[in-house]
């Protein structure tokens, strides 16, 4: 890769921007994530340059490009940061193109709220996209079910639980009316309906639906193991809330199976994360004093704290992980 001189070349060349976000992105891939960071802080100066030159497409690839790494290496902090920059940027008003555009970026945007613990704001910013997608899609679009859920998602995450629920539901409604009651999306609906139910303590409904899901998620389990983990982790957190922890650590047992299998084939922190959210429910029904599974709890902690430490070096931890060490014993 040809080096860049940042004090040399012009902060407005397309073409030694392109390049930083290269670099940038390399060094996150070597685990050299300050670098990373700090590189991708240059681009975003300069793609702010490039678009005051009248380049507003290209400058507008550019940071999507930076925010799909920033994805990928769980960087959601600067993430957040480089997505409030660009909806800054974004003039709805344009036309229905221009207005289809804001909406996915400030539905980005609102999705790394959730990930930095900001439920509120993230409900906020998505009432106000899907407002504005409804005047540009039918009421039965499939576009509107994706934020829809990470509304569902904001809403229980501050306690609004019945509008989660209602969401969830009308979510369940669109999706087996526009692509069947066997689809995939079908099931991550009837998960997420599910695991507001148990939030709610309405365990019959939640195991109902979890098994629906449960059904749906195996048809698809090769083509998104990771969809199958999640089910499994929601089902044994609904196991827990109703006291049963040897069910619940029996299925997570299975979930932390599959996810190493996947883990395999994976690089990146999310398979880290992966593992590690998994050990940490595992920890938190597995009783200490449980002679039986003192050897498992052992294991756990020693591999949850290496995952963590790895983790937090690469500065990979969303809001809530950050606060998981003390819990990692």
């Amino acid at each position: 890769m040809r080096a860049i001189d940042l004090k040399k070349d012009d902060a407005s060349d397309l073409a030694a921007t392109d390049r930083c976000v290269e670099l940038g992105t390399f060094y996150l891939q070597a685990g050299r994530i300050d670098e990373g960071r700090k590189l991708f802080a240059e681009t975003g100066e300069r793609a702010k340059r490039i678009r005051e030159a009248g380049k507003k497409q290209d400058a507008l690839n550019i940071m999507n490009r930076m925010l799909r790494s920033c994805s990928n290496y769980r960087l959601y902090e600067d993430g957040l940061k480089y997505y409030d920059q660009v909806v800054s940027w974004d003039d709805a008003d344009r036309g229905r193109k221009d207005a289809m555009e804001y909406i996915v970026r400030a539905a980005g945007r609102a999705a790394l709220l959730i990930q930095n613990d900001k439920a509120e704001e993230a409900a906020r910013s998505l009432t106000a996209v899907l407002s504005r997608l409804r005047k540009l899609v039918d009421k039965n679009s499939l576009e509107l079910a994706p934020p829809m859920l990470n509304l569902a998602r904001a809403y229980s995450m501050t306690g609004r639980l019945d509008e989660a629920e209602k969401i969830c539901e009308q979510v369940v409604s669109l999706s087996e009316e526009q692509t069947g009651s066997q689809s995939l999306g079908t099931g991550y609906a009837m998960m997420w309906l599910g695991r507001t139910n148990a939030l709610q303590g309405k365990y019959t409904n939640a195991e109902f639906n979890f098994s629906e899901s449960l059904r749906i998620m195996t048809q698809y389990e090769e083509k998104d193991p990771l969809g199958m983990i999640r089910l499994l982790q929601e089902q044994a957190a609904c196991h827990s809330k109703q006291g049963d922890k040897a069910k619940a650590i029996e299925v997570l047992r299975d979930a932390l199976t599959r996810c190493r299998a996947w883990a395999k084939n994976e690089s990146g922190p999310f398979a880290k994360s992966s593992i590690l959210e998994i050990l940490k429910a595992l920890l938190e029904n597995a009783d200490a004093g449980d002679a039986a599974l003192k050897a498992d709890r052992e294991a756990w902690v020693s591999e949850a704290n290496l995952l963590y430490d790895q983790l937090a070096k690469d500065k990979a931890l969303n809001a809530e992980e950050k606060n998981w060490k003390e819990m990692l014993k």
